[in-house]
């Protein structure tokens, strides 16, 4: 506690402390001297036998040291006035007389003091730490606070401090009051500006400022034009100061020209110089403004001052603000050019990296395409041959369902490798909704009876819960509904050990019951078992368009519940994003972490969303709560009829043996020549044994100039097209046949590829082919194509 009480008083004697109040001291001692001794010069060179002085130099003086260095000069300021008047108003006669004469002088010293003091101040608070030089509002303020308001207060302390002491009679108030303000205005206006000037030379270090100017000062030329302009202001004032021409206004026009060419340096000491000789002059009775009456002459030559000195340095304040505008303007030409420049550049490198994107997306583009290429070829071969396999009547029960199994599966590893095209798809907004109609429990079945293979290979039960109040034809899409689905159950067999699986499906007559309340019923109720009544033979048979007569809206609740590990808020925030795989790190190989993001993106594109709620220990509960049409299903009946007339080819699934007798059947409802066009060995097989099924004899061609050549020899109604073939591809054969056959003469032509990017499809109708099925192809689609085509010859 000592230490801290001893530590105080020594902080008053540090060595910047004593540094600068030693300064302050010799800054205090300078303005005394200083004014003191200009105060001497004006007595004694600038005053009238009258003791008058027209201008009184110490207080311009004081004004420019205070507003150079601050209040705390104002010391000096005030020993300087107080040793400047106490000579000239001492009484020494008795002890009063020498305190009346103290008082006297303190007083004047006081007020001396105050008005530069407030002068200053007021001036700073207007405009800063600006220079007042700096422009013509700046050099306004000045006229206006430190020269006539400070003045002012000046004037009416010293007038009537001596009037109090005797000096000067009130009824001289007056007179004498407005003599000691325009003396004091004067002499602020004159040596003022001079003194700032030649501070901001030195300031900014006079070499410098040289150095900086050198263009106008060190030039020949320059330092014979400022001798020309000196000689001329020296000349007039000589002609009219000693009486011999009243032309003392010509020297306006000389300071103008100085203001323009170098500046308010320049004016501001001539200002200067003249001032001291018209102050000589009028002094020795003679010049423009000698008068009879000493108090008429001042008055005369404090008014030339004054307005010379208000002109010039306005115009000069004007110029300098003009010259700091123009450099200022010219400094932001150079800036926007240089940042033209920039941008410029930036533009090039953005277009270059706009170029390398574009060739990158291109690229991506590319390999996508080749790989969905690729990959779709064996796809075709062995999703085609298990579709084949499946309705063969001597196939036994086990075996069907086996061969169903390869179908579904064949059909997962298609919708893991659209997986990666579906997302450039919606990053591009090229992502389209196709809706159709479709048997939802033949749908949701199908899902999963795909994934009962893998969750009997790991001891885990599947439950299928299905309402039994679900529509039974729904219009969607349907490829995209069951890509969502079999993400969500496929992640919940993939991530659950032991326990069990559960897809339930329901049908949500309320459509304001919220989401979270049913995901939170996973975690406090058990599960129940799937009904009787929900088991269904799974079947792909799509229904077609026409199988409707009216629709509704259906809010459906498709749930997927686990027993796996679960996951915490964090990893619950991210499990919508892409490529984030949150599975055990075993697990995350087998995924491209790309399902749930994709999932969410269509769900929401379906008019629906997905949720998820879980907890660690007790597993997982995927929500999709989707709004889907409902379209009433037409009998049995109606579709036979509509068999029996032709008018569509309806599978009809009364029996194996009535869908094959059905299917051979369908050649002699549309008898058609086809031709198909095919490079690949294991894709022409599956193609064969496709038509043949229908109970069509195909002719087969490797490549497009085997197309042409064959289309020379015989007649066909349509050609099933292969896009990349050797020699000569699906398009331009496709080119080379509308250019030599004409519409009516021509056959059909379908494009039959594996390319199923976006845009494929278009490309291939506007290469001129009349219709399009992407590889793997389903029955289903070859039919409604073949009856299309039938229509058209």
């Amino acid at each position: 506690m000592t230490d801290n009480l001893l530590r105080v008083p020594l902080q008053l004697f540090q060595p910047k402390s004593i540094r600068k109040n030693f300064i302050n001291c010799i800054g205090i001692a300078i303005v005394a001297l200083g004014y003191y001794g200009l105060a001497e010069v004006c007595r004694h060179v600038v005053s009238t036998p009258q003791s008058v002085t027209p201008v009184w130099f110490p207080d311009g003086f004081a004004s420019a040291a205070i507003l150079l260095f601050g209040d705390r000069l104002l010391l000096g300021v005030l020993l300087g006035s107080f040793l400047a008047n106490i000579w000239a108003f001492i009484k020494t006669d008795s002890f009063f007389h020498i305190l009346q004469s103290v008082s006297q002088v303190a007083m004047i010293a006081i007020g001396t003091t105050t008005g530069i003091g407030l002068g200053s101040y007021l001036l700073r608070r207007a405009i800063g730490r600006e220079s007042p030089l700096r422009n013509f509002r700046n050099v306004a303020l000045f006229f206006w606070l430190a020269g006539l308001v400070g003045a002012m207060l000046n004037a009416t302390t010293g007038v009537t401090a001596l009037c109090l002491g005797g000096n000067v009679a009130w009824t001289n108030y007056f007179g004498v009051w407005l003599t000691w303000w325009i003396s004091n205005v004067t002499g602020i206006f004159v040596l003022t500006p001079t003194l700032l000037s030649w501070s901001e030379i030195a300031r900014s270090k006079f070499l410098s400022y040289l150095r900086k100017k050198r263009d106008r000062l060190v030039k020949p030329q320059h330092l014979i034009e400022a001798l020309m302009i000196v000689a001329t202001i020296l000349t007039i004032s000589e002609i009219a100061f000693n009486g011999i021409y009243p032309i003392e206004y010509l020297i306006l026009p000389c300071l103008v020209w100085a203001t323009f060419r170098f500046g308010h340096f320049a004016a501001t000491n001539l200002i200067f110089l003249v001032s001291v000789i018209a102050i000589i002059g009028t002094l020795r009775g003679t010049g423009s403004f000698a008068r009879e009456s000493i108090y008429e002459s001042l008055l005369l030559l404090q008014s030339f001052i004054v307005a010379t000195v208000s002109f010039t340095l306005i115009l000069a304040g004007t110029i300098d603000e003009h010259r700091r505008s123009s450099n200022h303007l010219k400094k932001s030409q150079i800036e926007l050019i240089q940042k033209s420049q920039l941008l410029i550049e930036s533009n090039r490198k953005l277009r270059q990296a706009k170029q390398i994107a574009e060739e990158a997306n291109q690229s991506k583009s590319k390999f996508l395409t080749n790989m969905s290429h690729e990959l779709r070829t064996p796809l075709n071969a062995i999703i085609g041959i298990s579709q084949l396999l499946q309705d063969e009547v001597e196939i036994s029960p086990q075996h069907k369902a086996d061969l169903q199994i390869i179908y579904n599966s064949g059909y997962h590893l298609l919708a893991l490798i659209e997986d990666i095209l579906d997302i450039s798809k919606i990053e591009a907004g090229k992502m389209e909704i196709q809706p159709m109609n479709y048997k939802l429990l033949e749908l949701i079945q199908e899902v999963s009876e795909s994934f009962q293979f893998s969750a009997n290979n790991k001891n885990i039960e599947l439950i299928c819960d299905f309402a039994p109040d679900l529509p039974q034809i729904v219009h969607t899409d349907i490829k995209r509904l069951k890509q969502i689905l079999f993400n969500l159950l496929g992640n919940a067999v993939k991530f659950t050990d032991k326990g069990k699986v559960t897809f339930r499906v329901s049908r949500i007559r309320d459509r304001e019951l919220t989401i979270n309340t049913l995901a939170d019923s996973h975690f406090m109720a058990p599960i129940m078992a799937p009904t009787n009544a929900n088991k269904l033979a799974c079947s792909a048979n799509s229904m077609s368009n026409d199988m409707s007569k009216a629709m509704e809206i259906a809010y459906l609740l498709f749930e997927v519940l686990d027993t796996g590990l679960g996951m915490d808020a964090e990893k619950l925030d991210k499990i919508f994003l892409p490529f984030e795989q949150l599975g055990e790190n075993k697990l995350k190989s087998q995924g491209t972490g790309l399902g749930l993001a994709i999932s969410q993106k269509i769900a929401r594109m379906l008019g629906g969303e997905i949720t998820v709620k879980s907890q660690i220990g007790l597993g997982s509960c995927f929500n999709l709560h989707l709004s889907i049409e409902v379209v009433e299903p037409i009998t049995y009946e109606e579709i036979n009829a509509q068999f029996l007339t032709q008018e569509s080819p309806i599978v009809k699934v009364n029996s194996d043996r009535d869908l094959n007798s059905f299917y051979k059947s369908f050649s002699k409802i549309y008898p058609l020549k086809i031709l198909i066009a095919e490079d690949n060995l294991v894709n022409q097989m599956v193609a064969v044994r496709l038509f043949e099924r229908l109970g069509y004899t195909v002719d087969i061609a490797n490549n497009g100039l085997e197309v042409i050549a064959m289309m020379r020899s015989q007649t066909y109604n349509v050609v099933f097209m292969d896009i990349q073939m050797p020699e000569m591809d699906g398009l331009e054969t496709t080119a080379k046949i509308l250019e030599d056959w004409n519409l009516n003469s021509r056959p059909r032509i379908i494009a039959m590829t594996a390319n199923a990017m976006s845009g494929d499809r278009e490309e291939c109708l506007a290469a001129g082919m009349d219709d399009y099925l992407s590889k793997p192809i389903q029955i289903e689609q070859l039919l409604a194509a073949l009856k299309r085509s039938y229509a058209q010859i």
